[in-house]
């Protein structure tokens, strides 16, 4: 069995330049509540990089959906990301994947556990 090793970096940039693509191109067709999938783009990317056996998987997943989930509100009370506009929103989703595809890639480079033998 071989060892599982941290998330590539590269692939993680990959799907966040596409989640801002799609953000974009979503934010300039108007379309209100196609912004919200942002997060869920950055989500399918964490569960790929979960399917290639990165170090810590699933913890590293639940991590990422947390503190992507937790920019949203902050960034609400912080007055920014309004529910008019979806550009408005744009940047809040935006910072929201971030988060979540950096916290996933740092907690897959964290040690593993040592196994005794």
């Amino acid at each position: 069995m071989t060892p599982c090793s941290a998330a590539p970096l590269v692939p993680l940039a990959r799907v966040w330049l596409f989640d801002l693509v799609y953000g974009a191109c979503v934010a300039a067709a108007d379309w209100r509540d196609a912004v919200d999938f942002m997060v869920v783009i950055a989500m399918l990317g964490m569960a790929d990089a979960i399917d290639e056996k990165v170090r810590h998987g699933w913890w590293a997943l639940a991590a990422g959906v947390a503190a992507g989930t937790s920019v949203l509100p902050l960034a609400r009370e912080a007055g920014l990301g309004s529910e008019d506009s979806p550009w408005a929103a744009y940047p809040v989703f935006a910072a929201a994947s971030l988060a979540a595809l950096a916290v996933f890639a740092a907690v897959t480079r964290l040690p593993g556990r040592a196994r005794a033998t």
